[in-house]
């Protein structure tokens, strides 16, 4: 019975739809996701991109730095970011300054950004670093950028005003905490350069209030200048979710789009299956996990689903393209998110732009995504 209210749930879930006589690039969406259609004018008129008192905007040179932004949940921040600052109409010229090749074509295929500088080529968390400290200012010069907006942390020797965007909630990690951070030997100047931010930044963005509140905790004094800007979906995703029909057959096929870290709390999601299993087991349950480019990080976590007596209705994916994580959304009954501590959880705005129910846990950041009902 219950297995029949779920399958109504997502047959009624609201559905982006163009209106007659509307403009070919608008449309109707559904509160959740309009809600989060990225916007920078807070930003803008706050005068950390210097309105005129005239009404006249002159051109802006905004440089985003992106060195260190792979496939994911950081990619589909960058392309929904660069999406909103478009849709605003602003006079600005982007310029996105990557190391890796995946993020250099997607920016490239999107058409978002004016121009893009690739340097280092895949290079290491380290490398890179050192490197934007050291040489990005130079970069800079050379563009006359007057803003450069760059990712989690402080950049030093920066040429022109810096605005940083926080999208990593471990640099703030709250007291009570239900998971430890991680404690590779860059954690300690990563946190360092985050805090440094808060203190020197121009301006600070957060991509939701729950990490702006954990960020004005440890620096209060950063409240002037921290704004909340929540992640968005750029229009390729969108266009999709409006393009392509609905595969869903019925099917009793769960899905976990997330990571094998610790605090995305996978011993609940295999438990939560194998509860299904008894409560119902006149139904074929099946869950497919995809996240992680490294399946060996998931090995505990298949053994738990031996013990468990589930390992024949798992199927563990691996990193996914987003081409295979559409067609999993549409092919399932829900999404289920079992983590347990989120700055901005893209995979619950992705499942609702194709029509996927999400359920996930009340905590952190994800109440502001995601209302019951």
């Amino acid at each position: 019975r219950s297995f029949k209210i779920e399958l109504r749930s997502r047959e009624l879930l609201p559905w982006p739809r163009r209106k007659a006589g509307m403009a070919e690039d608008a449309r109707v969406l559904p509160p959740q996701l309009d809600h989060f259609r990225t916007s920078v004018l807070e930003v803008w008129h706050s005068g950390t991109l210097a309105v005129h008192e005239t009404a006249r905007l002159r051109m802006i040179r905004l440089v985003i730095n992106a060195m260190t932004t792979k496939p994911g949940g950081a990619m589909t921040g960058l392309l929904g970011l660069l999406n909103g600052y478009r849709q605003l109409g602003l006079p600005v010229h982007i310029t996105v300054v990557a190391s890796a090749k995946n993020t250099l074509d997607a920016v490239l295929q999107s058409g978002l950004a004016d121009r893009t500088e690739p340097y280092l080529p895949d290079a290491s968390g380290l490398r890179a670093f050192v490197w934007q400290n050291l040489r990005l200012g130079k970069t800079l010069r050379r563009l006359k950028a007057d803003v450069l907006l760059t990712n989690n942390h402080f950049v030093f020797n920066i040429p022109c005003k810096q605005i940083v965007h926080h999208r990593n909630l471990w640099r703030f990690l709250p007291d009570d905490a239900v998971c430890e951070a991680n404690h590779s030997y860059g954690e300690p100047i990563r946190d360092w350069t985050a805090v440094k931010a808060l203190k020197a930044a121009d301006a600070n963005l957060f991509v939701s209030d729950f990490i702006r509140r954990e960020a004005e905790r440890i620096v209060p004094e950063s409240a002037a200048t921290n704004y909340v800007v929540r992640n968005g979906l750029s229009d390729d995703v969108l266009d999709r979710a409006e393009s392509v029909p609905d595969r869903y057959d019925g099917r009793p096929q769960l899905l976990a789009i997330q990571s094998a870290n610790n605090h995305k709390a996978n011993p609940t999601l295999l438990e939560t299956l194998a509860v299904l299993r008894k409560k119902a087991p006149e139904v074929d349950w099946k869950l497919h996990i995809a996240g992680s480019p490294d399946r060996g990080s998931w090995k505990p976590f298949q053994r738990m689903a031996q013990s468990l007596g589930i390992t024949d209705s798992v199927t563990w994916h691996g990193f996914c393209p987003h081409d295979r994580i559409d067609e999993l959304l549409r092919e399932s009954l829900c999404l289920v998110f079992t983590s347990l501590l989120e700055a901005g959880p893209n995979p619950l705005l992705e499942s609702m732009a194709r029509r996927c129910p999400p359920i996930s846990t009340n905590v952190a950041a994800m109440p502001e995504f995601l209302d019951s009902g």
